[in-house]
């Protein structure tokens, strides 16, 4: 290649590789100057180009553009003349170097970017197989969590239960003396009420809960259960004031009212209901709340009711026994409601009795 026949941006490009960072400062012969001698070291395989010394594709893809529409103009002029015809082939030497040098480092590039990508997609994988087995994990761990704390609450409510099993809550002991001789005034009030024989001996503690129940604790669970021997004076105390209960747990409480509310309706559609320790009975069946609950919500889902009319209208029935005994209608609880009202009115509640002495 005869460096005469090269141009001024030529020139530059071929110095701008052999790490020459002002070449474009020096006229056309020291250009030539300076690069003539380079490649006479390079004739000695003491090379001045260097290999990471590129520059950016578009730069280099418009020199070489450049380049190429000067060659087609001279091509245009050419008259045969052998020494232009020397000058094109240099050029064109000079040309197919720099699109092949540009060729080949776009190839690494790409070759780069696909390695890249497929790293990323890589790890990407594996993140993504990381977080979903942390997730699998967290998982697991919150179920395990929440059975224990379900144990756990169990576990309370039977301590719970235990703590209370020899307690009893009296309503309607009205206070005396600030309450001075409480133990004997509620010992005294029992045996009053419920022809009993307690002493002060059967007796753990005694206090009042806030300002009007109080909360008596027997020693043993023997004692306790006499008071409960006696259904029919339990249910005589509606007319002194006065009531007696078991001391509940906060979920046996719950429970409870649970059973109340279908107790409820049960009475309203005239059945045979009572409740009997913490379960309802319901025409010789017994349930528990949980049962209750679920029986309840499956009617509810299945959107069938069992309907109960008077005169020419047909009854719809659907579910289970256990749906239609809980379902109520209306319609037909409208007596047993006004025979309630009633019977409230001629036997008043021990609470709504202390009312209306307070208001005397």
């Amino acid at each position: 290649m005869d460096i005469n026949n090269l141009k001024t941006n030529e020139l530059t490009y071929e110095l701008e590789l052999r790490n020459f960072a002002n070449a474009a400062q020096l006229s056309v012969d020291e250009k030539r100057k300076l690069l003539r001698g380079c490649m006479k070291q390079e004739s000695s395989n003491l090379s001045f180009v260097d290999p990471t010394n590129t520059k950016p594709f578009a730069t280099d893809l418009k020199g070489a553009y450049e380049t190429y529409a000067d060659l087609v103009k001279a091509v245009d002029k050419f008259t045969g003349i052998s020494s232009e015809k020397k000058k094109i082939e240099d050029r064109l030497t000079h040309l197919s170097n720099r699109i092949n040098r540009f060729i080949v480092e776009n190839d690494q590039q790409i070759t780069e970017k696909a390695s890249l990508q497929t790293q990323n997609l890589k790890q990407t994988e594996k993140l993504t197989k990381q977080i979903h087995l942390s997730e699998t994990n967290v998982t697991k761990l919150l179920k395990a969590t929440e059975k224990k704390v379900q144990k756990l609450e169990e576990k309370n409510v039977q301590l719970e239960r235990k703590v209370r099993r020899n307690n009893i809550i009296l309503y309607g002991l009205k206070k005396q003396n600030g309450d001075r001789n409480l133990v004997k005034d509620s010992i005294t009030k029992i045996n009053e009420l419920l022809s009993t024989n307690f002493k002060v001996s059967d007796i753990n503690n005694i206090y009042r809960l806030g300002k009007a129940p109080v909360l008596i604790e027997f020693l043993s669970f023997l004692k306790k259960s006499e008071i409960f021997n006696n259904p029919d004076k339990l249910r005589g105390l509606k007319d002194t004031g006065c009531a007696i209960s078991n001391d509940l747990c906060e979920e046996d409480r719950r429970e409870l009212n649970i059973l109340r509310k279908y107790l409820k309706r049960a009475k309203e559609e005239n059945k045979s209901a009572r409740i009997k320790g913490l379960k309802l009975e319901i025409e010789n069946k017994t349930y528990t709340a949980k049962e209750l609950e679920q029986l309840d919500s499956a009617s509810d889902s299945s959107g069938s009711e069992l309907s109960e009319t008077t005169g020419d209208e047909t009854d719809t029935e659907s579910g289970t026994e256990e749906q239609k005994k809980l379902s109520l209608d209306t319609k037909s609880s409208q007596p047993a409601r006004e025979n309630r009202k009633k019977r409230k009115k001629s036997n008043p509640s021990p609470r709504s009795t202390r009312s209306n002495k307070k208001s005397k």
